[in-house]
């Protein structure tokens, strides 16, 4: 009788081990399936972005209508959400950033628009970002007081000396 329990209880340890071993190796594709999803889904959303803009936004200027530069803030909107939960690669990110320095407002704490020269004239004499509440687009459109507009619109050797 002895006997038969020790070969029972053999056999439940390699059960027991068979499991945990189909386990891990269930885990370990479970994280590398994650990974190409995530992978794909940000190749997606880059896809997504790059072909909107270049479809209805490569064109825009002062005299784009007000549903066309309010779509566009969509999109940056869209675009930032990607950039704060990294679906997007850095360099990426801060490529766009440049480009939306070309359009977007930037406002100081006070509220005072720094480059109204340079961005679409409609968004802040129409008070776009606040009338459709973007409020992403604000946040990470309002300029700390320690930055130099000069590097971002001026000489950039005058603003290092």
């Amino acid at each position: 009788m002895e006997l038969g329990i020790e070969n029972l209880k053999d056999g439940l340890e390699v059960v027991s081990f068979m499991a945990t071993l189909i386990g891990g190796i269930a885990i370990l594709f479970a994280v590398r399936d994650y990974s190409i999803n995530r992978k794909q889904l940000n190749l997606s959303a880059l896809e997504s972005c790059i072909s909107r803009y270049r479809e209805k936004f490569l064109m825009m200027n002062n005299q784009s209508s007000e549903q066309l530069v309010t779509e566009y803030i969509d999109l940056v909107n869209e675009e930032l959400f990607y950039f704060e939960h990294q679906f997007l690669p850095k360099q990426v990110a801060e490529e766009w950033l440049d480009g939306m320095i070309d359009h977007l407002p930037l406002y100081d704490y006070a509220g005072y628009l720094l480059n109204g020269g340079y961005c679409l004239e409609i968004i802040p004499q129409r008070r776009l970002l606040e009338q459709y509440r973007f409020k992403r687009v604000r946040r990470i459109f309002t300029v700390k007081p320690s930055h130099e507009m000069s590097v971002i619109y001026g000489d950039v050797n005058r603003a290092l000396k």
